[in-house]
């Protein structure tokens, strides 16, 4: 998989091949910083040396990238446009895997594995109205309701609900820069009952209306600086 800086987003596949290329606008790289808090080391890069050393990191798709892709790609064939809800989707899984949450103090422990589990699960509901219930997130990874709300505190510092809703405004923050697409298009996207709720969420958060916000997006400066990653699909 080869992460790539543009101006827009957007997903090449070579037919019968194991490898992609998904562009990312590299001025979006900050609507990431609540849903993966260490994106920052890679936003603070500054030397040529760093970024080659970032450039050369291999990364092994645990499958959930390519199941995606497969959902437009089967039989190495493209069956259709890739909508920025699956890219979206794509590169949310491959930035969780890119950049997971640092394990060491749980060397040993089985708290890792499901907290990442949790974490990408919570991510592929972003455009849900809610995310999947306490009850059936603790089932899934095989621990009781309170130890996992305990855990996952500790670990990602912050709580479950926290996480969807931050993860959920960034997604939006991100969808904001497609001017090809209508505030109300975007609304209707992530499953908002009406605009009007969809409205006072977003200046709950950023303090300005989605029409506000996105004027406010595109009259800042773009950056520049380039972000890569390799990484090869599963055959």
């Amino acid at each position: 998989m080869n992460l790539l800086p543009s101006i827009d987003h957007e997903l090449r596949i070579h037919e019968h091949s194991q490898l992609f290329l998904l562009y990312i606008p590299t001025e979006m790289m900050c609507g990431y910083k609540e849903t993966f808090p260490n994106i920052t080391e890679i936003l603070s890069w500054s030397s040529d040396s760093e970024i080659v050393a970032f450039n050369a990191h291999n990364i092994e798709d645990d499958g959930r990238v390519g199941r995606l892709v497969s959902e437009f790609f089967p039989a190495g064939k493209v069956t259709g446009q890739f909508g920025p809800k699956l890219i979206e989707k794509i590169l949310l899984s491959a930035l969780d895997q890119l950049l997971p949450l640092p394990d060491e103090s749980w060397t040993g422990s089985q708290f890792p594995s499901a907290i990442k589990v949790v974490r990408s699960v919570i991510l592929e509901h972003l455009y849900e109205r809610r995310p999947p219930s306490l009850e059936v997130l603790a089932r899934k990874v095989g621990l009781n309701n309170r130890v996992l709300q305990t855990v996952f505190k500790q670990y990602c510092s912050t709580t479950m609900l926290d996480f969807y809703q931050n993860a959920r405004m960034e997604a939006i923050y991100r969808a904001l820069y497609d001017r090809n697409r209508s505030l109300q298009e975007i609304a209707d996207s992530f499953n908002y009952e009406d605009y009007s709720t969809f409205s006072a969420a977003i200046k709950r958060k950023w303090g300005r209306s989605p029409r506000e916000l996105r004027n406010y997006l595109f009259s800042s400066p773009i950056k520049s600086k380039s972000y890569t990653a390799n990484n090869h699909l599963p055959s």
